[in-house]
């Protein structure tokens, strides 16, 4: 699976982040060394000095609904914290025109934690997300410009966590700019958006109406169309999928499976809009909208999507969802004009 060339740490929501404690200290103590390490790492460096180091927090919460397929409720909250520093950054002679060439490589990562609650299937389980990942690109001063983002993630519950395993996600992307108004994409992905693991080719389009309206079109990813009311608040209306999955400990919930591990996948489809209103070094960034066409499955951990079986299945009823994102510029810039801060931003989407 609203984003920008930061890959970003999206923290999901949960209003009773406290009942995280006993399952996952250890692993967010490591994300938090983590962070600290690559921060001090950036601020003490020079050579890239010119890109924006940005911290994130968010929180999300779709409320309980009931399951299409039988009794009981399903609902999720999300609590996550994530961060994108540079760790290399170059800026080239400008050419004829006057336009300079930039390689940038950003460290970004997300330490996100949910509560989910089953329903039927164990009332509460929690859920780890962290990721981290190394984004690229390269603007050659014309009119093309190379994306890339290899992810790796850890998607487990409390009782699988002990073993985490290393699941990667990865997008390779190259935009032309046809037009001063018109830009397409061409590329390949590997995502999870879609509640399995899943490689995709990727075909967009960005098209600007104004200096203040312009529409992103990247197929299978997601569909935004982008506005702004002045420079300091803008705001999104978009259509994208989300989905999402972690290994579950099954403790006996399926009493006829004899694995101790199953695989929970989550997929859904999710409409709605965000504001983007910025204050000096400060992002406020409320978002609201349906999550429609929604499943929740159980199945064994077989990587063969082609050949897996779900142990049970069931939709759920479309819902609302709330969300609620900070984010600051650590290197104490209002607004960065950086080309390395902007360009190709809204391209990069796992």
């Amino acid at each position: 699976m609203d984003r920008s060339m930061v890959t970003r740490w999206t923290c999901a929501g949960l209003v009773n982040a406290s009942h995280l404690i006993p399952y996952h200290y250890r692993l967010k103590r490591k994300i938090i060394r983590l962070i600290s390490f690559l921060l001090l790492t950036n601020l003490a460096g020079t050579y890239a000095q010119s890109i924006s180091q940005k911290l994130f927090l968010t929180s999300s919460v779709a409320p309980a609904i009931g399951f299409s397929d039988t009794t009981g409720q399903y609902s999720s909250r999300d609590l996550a914290i994530g961060f994108s520093v540079p760790v290399f950054g170059k800026i080239d002679t400008p050419n004829a025109d006057g336009v300079p060439s930039f390689t940038a490589i950003l460290l970004n990562g997300e330490f996100e934690a949910s509560e989910l609650d089953l329903g039927p299937f164990d009332d509460h389980r929690l859920i780890s997300r962290p990721w981290v990942d190394a984004s690229l690109i390269y603007y050659g001063g014309e009119k093309s410009v190379l994306i890339s983002s290899i992810q790796m993630r850890w998607m487990e519950d409390e009782f699988s966590v002990s073993r985490p395993k290393l699941r990667p996600t990865a997008l390779l992307a190259w935009r032309l700019q046809a037009t001063g108004s018109f830009s397409y994409l061409l590329g390949a992905t590997y995502t999870y958006n879609f509640g399995t693991g899943l490689p995709f080719p990727v075909l967009g389009l960005q098209k600007k109406f104004s200096e203040r309206l312009n529409v992103n079109v990247v197929l299978p990813l997601s569909i935004i169309y982008q506005g702004t009311f002045k420079s300091q608040l803008k705001y999104h209306l978009f259509l994208k999928p989300a989905g999402r999955i972690a290994r579950f400990g099954n403790n006996d919930v399926f009493s006829e499976v004899t694995d101790e591990n199953l695989l929970l996948r989550e997929r859904a489809v999710k409409l709605g809009g965000r504001i983007i209103f910025s204050l000096h070094v400060f992002k406020f960034i409320p978002e609201t909208g349906v999550l429609g066409a929604r499943q929740l499955s159980f199945s064994d951990l077989d990587d063969n999507v082609f050949s897996r079986e779900d142990i049970y299945n069931s939709g759920i009823d479309p819902a609302p969802y709330f969300k609620l994102s900070i984010q600051t510029n650590l290197g104490g810039k209002k607004k960065s004009t950086n080309p390395m801060d902007t360009m190709g931003n809204e391209w990069v989407l796992i």
